[in-house]
């Protein structure tokens, strides 16, 4: 080693003796220096690997001597990882069962009586999301070492919801609508769109606390796709042919950094606890559209569009129970969970409201938040 500062001294020293210090024989020495320490740490550190794997060796047989597991003992996963990584490749897939919520549905109120005047109690219509099935498909393969992944991850949901309302002793009174303000009719409904598809390409490292207990950490990239469109309709029934229909658009694009982690906790041979938890944070792109039409003012009435980019965070979390099995013939690894599970995306569903019929029309943007949570049921295949 001593090799390395007597290189460098005398580079440093021949630069000195020039009239000015340049920084091209600074960079030159300091390649040079770490050059050379990266030559010999790549060359020492298998070696010290190697010392401290017969150390870990060594104590390992001296800890199966004092703790001796019975006859017929069978290890759990976490504890075959420890001696040696077989399974190269792993397959995972989800079957999910999620409620959606979203907030600000909220299309219209009925209320007893004629006009649009805002009543002391009312009954607020909104569309009501119900559980919905979606999917997740995951491949990956270890890499650099056994106890790192990389791993491609691809997730889907679609719920909609249609609902209608009408009333003969009761009017309606529309939330939205530059056309609609002070307006009261006995039809409406409204649908509510939701689709949801994500795709993330990150890295994990497992860590092996002791032969119970394994912890994953990950880190990589998700992309997020969202639409959100909601379409309310309301109508006069034979009275004066009133028609009028609000759309809302909005499309989602987002890209950022993904950190989580999971942990692992072996109850018995085969069974096990495991809770995740992530969180991503993604520069997104927003494209709005907002379509009033209304066919006793001639048709469309208004229409704005719109798009602009945002930081979003978004955060997910699972708690649930598994089981596992292992096949040495077949060299398979199996394992199979079935918990809950939660999503929370912040900001996620974004849309205009007109405050004033004008002209010109007064309106302002609206944000409001999207939650999944429900079963999700998990399998893998290691081999």
């Amino acid at each position: 080693m001593g090799v390395l500062p007597t290189l460098f001294y005398f580079t440093y020293k021949k630069s000195m003796n020039k009239k000015s210090f340049s920084s091209e024989s600074f960079l030159l020495s300091t390649g040079l220096f770490s050059t050379l320490l990266f030559i010999i740490l790549f060359f020492a550190l298998p070696y010290s690997k190697i010392d401290s794997m017969d150390l870990n060796q060594e104590e390992k047989k001296q800890s199966d001597h004092i703790f001796a597991k019975p006859k017929g003992y069978k290890k759990s996963y976490s504890s075959y990882m420890l001696e040696k990584e077989k399974y190269k490749w792993v397959v995972k897939g989800a079957f999910t069962y999620y409620h959606p919520e979203v907030l600000g549905t909220q299309y219209a109120y009925k209320k007893q009586g004629g006009g649009a005047a805002i009543p002391t109690i009312s009954n607020t219509l909104k569309n009501n999301l119900h559980f919905y099935p979606g999917f997740s498909l995951c491949i990956g393969r270890s890499i650099y070492h056994s106890d790192w992944k990389a791993l491609l991850k691809f997730d889907m949901l679609h719920a909609s919801n249609k609902t209608e309302e009408g009333v003969y002793n009761e009017v309606i009174v529309p939330l939205n609508g530059a056309s609609l303000i002070n307006v009261s009719v006995h039809h409406s409904s409204s649908l509510l769109q939701i689709k949801y598809d994500n795709l993330s390409l990150s890295i994990t490292k497992d860590f092996h606390l002791n032969e119970n207990l394994l912890i994953t950490a990950l880190t990589g990239l998700d992309q997020s796709w969202f639409r959100i469109k909601q379409l309310s309709y309301f109508r006069n029934g034979d009275l004066n042919n009133f028609q009028a229909t609000i759309k809302n658009d909005c499309h989602y694009s987002g890209l950022g950094p993904l950190l989580g982690t999971t942990g692992k906790w072996m109850l018995a041979h085969t069974i096990y606890a495991k809770s995740s938890l992530s969180v991503a944070y993604d520069y997104s792109q927003f494209r709005l559209l907002y379509d009033e039409t209304n066919e006793k003012e001639g048709g469309q009435y208004l229409k704005i569009n719109d798009h602009f980019h945002q930081f979003v965070p978004q955060t997910s979390f699972y708690i649930g129970i598994g089981f596992e099995e292992e096949y040495e013939e077949e060299n398979l690894f199996l394992q199979a969970s079935l918990g809950f599970k939660g999503k929370y995306f912040w900001d996620q569903f974004q849309f205009y409201k007109i405050s004033s019929k004008g002209p010109p029309p007064l309106y302002f943007l609206e944000k409001t938040d999207l939650s999944f949570h429900g079963l999700e049921l998990n399998f893998s295949v290691n081999f």
